[in-house]
């Protein structure tokens, strides 16, 4: 089944205003104080308060906890992410004269040196988050990370590698905690690829005892197809 996939560019949303803004054209929710910035969005996204999406690609059904930040990133669908989260921080050159910022950006300071000098290292590294991928509260993604599909990252974490599919990690820097799922059950997860469906296409599935529900979607499928 593929995913009819209608994406939009928003250069600027800033909600500065209202307790929640919604959005019915672009299916957003938004809190104060949260924005979108040069992003393309999917539809079906929720901002908690004071929460920023930054030149980000985002499917469907995602969630943005309070405070948090992401720049530069891919993020797939069902992904809920937590409170004061850093995904895609700024990397500041190890091997310069300094790391102070005055270096490259001639627009910080009331005095800087010149010429400054580019530094485009940041731009060129995107972080991915595939589908179904937790966050807990106050972690920090490296950029440039993969977070696969089904796995979680414990509250707290500091994440600078890739994290496999369906891998709980935990700690700073995280390691792996263990696995959601026997290998039959990911296999079957991935291959089903279930969060192509709509919400309302998984309506009556039984979310709480896995086995069953990945027999009901293959059901689903299997009608659809």
């Amino acid at each position: 089944m593929e995913i009819e996939i209608i994406i939009m560019y928003i250069e600027k949303i800033e909600n500065y205003n209202e307790s929640l803004l919604i959005l019915d054209d672009s299916k957003i929710k938004m809190a104060l104080g949260s924005r979108v910035l040069e992003s393309y969005i999917d539809g079906n996204l929720f901002l908690d308060r004071y929460s920023c999406v930054n030149r980000v690609v985002c499917g469907e059904f995602n969630g943005l906890g309070n405070f948090s930040y992401i720049s530069r990133a891919n993020i797939g669908r069902y992904c809920n992410m937590g409170a004061r989260i850093s995904v895609g921080g700024f990397q500041h050159p190890l091997d310069w004269l300094s790391i102070s910022s005055v270096q490259f950006r001639s627009d910080a300071f009331f005095e800087g040196a010149s010429p400054a000098i580019d530094y485009l290292d940041n731009d060129n590294i995107v972080t991915e988050i595939n589908n179904d991928v937790w966050i807990g509260d106050n972690v920090v993604i490296k950029s440039g990370v993969t977070l696969s599909t089904g796995c979680v990252v414990g509250a707290g974490s500091v994440v600078t590698k890739d994290v496999a599919p369906y891998e709980i990690v935990v700690g700073n820097p995280a390691k792996i905690l263990r696995r959601r799922f026997d290998d039959g059950v990911i296999g079957d997860l991935l291959d089903l690829e279930w969060w192509t469906l709509s919400p309302i296409e998984l309506s009556n599935v039984s979310f709480n005892e896995v086995e069953i529900a990945i027999d009901q979607i293959k059901e689903i499928k299997s009608n659809c197809s």
